[in-house]
């Protein structure tokens, strides 16, 4: 089979009003989808890069509160800290006065304790002196003579126990 010129003609004809249609149909359309999907592609991307830097800010942001709370966690630390030993301090400041005051109220009631006894003491030895001084002297003594009597006695004790 041999091809003539005119069939050559027409098979050139045909070619290009296929390409043409094939151009104006198929590629120009598939262009245009190429084209929209780029762009889709781009603004994805593009998406996607705020996303990222606006998720790097926000972790920074959010390093910088957790080193501001673990500051303020050192703050309320250290104050704490700081309100137990000051707390213990006036504790143990309470405790030394409550141990001095209970320490001076013994030493005092022991004091009057003491004064109490030694009263009792010059009274019981006063009426001693004073019966061995009746028996001795062999009467009784008036009641002048006896506060005489026990009064130069108690002077005689507190001279020898000086």
């Amino acid at each position: 089979m041999e091809f003539g010129r005119n069939e050559l003609i027409w098979a050139i004809i045909n070619f290009i009003i296929f390409a043409t249609l094939m151009t104006w149909l198929l590629y120009k359309p598939v262009l245009k989808l190429l084209d929209s999907r780029a762009d889709e592609v781009e603004g994805r991307l593009s998406r996607a890069e705020k996303a990222q830097a606006e998720a790097e800010t926000n972790r920074q942001k959010l390093e910088a509160q957790l080193a501001q709370a673990e500051a303020q966690a050192r703050d309320i630390l250290a104050k704490a800290a700081q309100q137990a030993d000051a707390s213990r301090e006036q504790a143990v400041g309470q405790a030394r006065q409550e141990a001095e005051r209970l320490i001076q109220k013994a030493q005092e009631t022991i004091t009057r304790e003491k004064d109490r006894a030694v009263a009792e003491l010059r009274e019981e030895i006063a009426g001693l002196a004073t019966m061995a001084a009746g028996k001795i002297i062999g009467k009784t003594l008036s009641a002048d003579d006896h506060r005489h009597l026990v009064d130069q006695v108690v002077a005689e004790i507190g001279e020898h126990k000086s």
